[in-house]
């Protein structure tokens, strides 16, 4: 063996491993390009999918899919989507319904996995095939300050934004954390001025408990964050103006 061939046969193998996967997920969108295509709220609430959030904490969760077809679909996942937590009707004397989330987008445009293919706002889909599920990690936001946390164990439907007193400023604020992917820290404080009303000094008064990148007692928001935050809510709140003034 020459010394040339000595290693390029290994850097050919490395090539190969990494390319692999590539050329999987390559082959699966062209599968999904073929299949139905479904919007994912309809299609649960039709019953062509089974859908299920499991909340990691109100800053992170799982998306499942559950194809109940006997097709492939291509199931479309809306920007502006909600997780509320169902309290069993049997339920007496807890803590009550913990919080509704916002759910937000992969961190990434064009990351591809488990069947799961985000290519940006209200471009993001699943490739299920018949009777089988996928799934994706996702960020979320509280959007009701003070409710009890959410939980593994607490059983979650997903829904479009309506539960809201003004739910247009919350929709335009879910469009655009899919369009600009601002950190999970900025759209948590932007979603609790828009959907609580909270002030921008009590935002900034808020510690942290340890949960997150910041330790006991520092500033759940800082300054930074804060600033960031009220330019994506004020562009919300216009933007939602904007869509009403020409409804009229």
């Amino acid at each position: 063996m020459t010394r040339t061939s000595a290693w390029i046969l290994p850097a050919l193998g490395l090539l190969a491993l990494f390319a692999a996967p590539l050329h999987a997920d390559e082959k699966i969108r062209r599968e999904a390009e073929k299949a139905r295509e479904v919007k994912l709220l309809e299609a649960d609430r039709q019953g062509e999918i089974e859908t299920r959030w499991i909340a990691f904490s109100s800053a992170e969760g799982r998306l499942i899919i559950t194809n109940k077809t006997d097709k492939p679909l291509k199931v479309l996942v809306p920007s502006d989507m909600t997780a509320e937590h169902m309290v069993p009707a049997e339920s007496k004397g807890g803590p009550g319904r913990a919080q509704t989330l916002g759910i937000g987008p992969h961190a990434g445009k064009g990351y591809q996995q488990n069947g799961f293919f985000n290519d940006g706002p209200d471009a993001a889909f699943f490739y299920v095939p018949a009777g089988k599920s996928a799934r994706a990690d996702l960020p979320s936001v509280c959007l009701e300050y003070g409710r009890p946390d959410p939980s593994k164990n607490k059983r979650y439907v997903l829904r479009a934004v309506v539960a809201f007193t003004n739910p247009a400023p919350i929709v335009a604020f879910l469009k655009a954390w899919h369009a600009q992917r601002f950190s999970q820290n900025v759209a948590q404080a932007a979603a609790w001025r828009l959907a609580d009303g909270l002030s921008w000094e009590k935002l900034a008064s808020l510690r942290s408990i340890g949960v997150g990148p910041f330790a006991v007692g520092e500033p759940m928001f800082p300054q930074r964050d804060l600033n960031a935050a009220k330019q994506v809510a004020e562009d919300a709140t216009a933007e939602a103006d904007k869509k009403a003034a020409k409804a009229q």
